[in-house]
């Protein structure tokens, strides 16, 4: 009777222990999802002492409710809900922690550095006065681009599995968001001097 108790009390001050952690690991001002988490072991170590200790508190004669069993089965329910969400909770936070959307950061990377690639040509061939609806200036540029670009992003370009005719490829596509072609809907209109 009393190792059963004395079980039930150390397996609630366990999960107060665990919840205690999981809130000093939280920056402050967590969610509010976050501090369910770390409430959701506290509950169901009370739920464990109630469980243990009533059918100790029973044996020394003390008087116990029955509990019907639609009351019990709704609070396995809620339970279990509770011990999905938590398991989704952690399985995001494990995801990001092993910074799993790693693909995507990469992909962010090269687009935007594919951006600063195209402005750096556009401009190094404006500079040179060359006319950027000409198609052998289009795809100098393009090279220009690809040139500039692949020195600078090397990891991700191999982490990306992109070799230069790939590079090439994905620059011309992104080409006429950063030199419209004089004929695309997109084309800025130009300043003609006197």
């Amino acid at each position: 009777m009393n190792l059963a108790l004395a079980f039930a009390f150390a397996f609630l001050a366990a999960c107060a222990i665990f919840a205690g952690g999981v809130t000093l690991l939280l920056r402050p001002g967590a969610r509010l999802n976050d501090t369910i988490a770390g409430l959701v072991p506290v509950v169901i170590g009370a739920a464990g002492l109630a469980a243990t200790a009533g059918p100790s508190f029973a044996a020394d004669g003390f008087h116990t409710v029955a509990v019907p069993p639609e009351l019990v089965s709704m609070a396995v329910d809620y339970v279990l809900l509770a011990l999905g969400l938590l398991a989704g909770w952690l399985l995001r936070r494990i995801a990001a922690w092993l910074d799993l959307d790693r693909e995507g950061k990469l992909v962010q990377r090269l687009e935007t550095g594919m951006q600063a690639a195209l402005g750096y040509a556009r401009e190094r061939l404006l500079a040179a006065g060359k006319d950027l609806d000409d198609v052998a200036v289009r795809s100098e540029l393009v090279a220009l681009a690809a040139g500039y670009l692949a020195p600078k992003l090397p990891d991700t370009l191999r982490a990306l599995k992109i070799d230069p005719d790939g590079l090439q490829d994905r620059l011309t596509a992104r080409l006429d968001g950063v030199v419209p072609h004089s004929s695309s809907p997109l084309s800025v209109a130009r300043i003609v001097g006197d």
